[in-house]
């Protein structure tokens, strides 16, 4: 059941993104990683914390955006989730 509150408010955050909808899709995003917190049987919430980074960077917060993804590497790493190592390991502050 939490997993998938987590789940559907994290696809709204990336839908609302999609849509340029900054200071729509942070709130959802925060609501995800919420209930992650608050349930420690559920996965890591990979989908929130990106779609949190990727709003903060949009609003020009790149330091808590960087601090944000800066979460999820190792995670990813850890069980080979290669799909999202691209949007992980190349950000655009990096070229900068």
């Amino acid at each position: 059941m939490v997993a998938g509150q987590i789940r559907t408010r994290s696809l709204k955050a990336v839908g609302l993104l999609e849509q340029g909808q900054i200071d729509a899709a942070l709130p959802f995003a925060d609501e995800a990683l919420s209930l992650a917190k608050q349930d420690p049987d559920v996965r890591f919430p990979l989908m929130a914390y990106m779609a949190k980074s990727q709003a903060l960077e949009l609003k020009g917060n790149n330091a808590e955006s960087r601090e944000t993804a800066g979460r999820s590497p190792s995670f990813v790493d850890r069980i080979n989730m290669s799909v999202y190592k691209a949007d992980l390991f190349h950000r655009p502050w990096d070229e900068i």
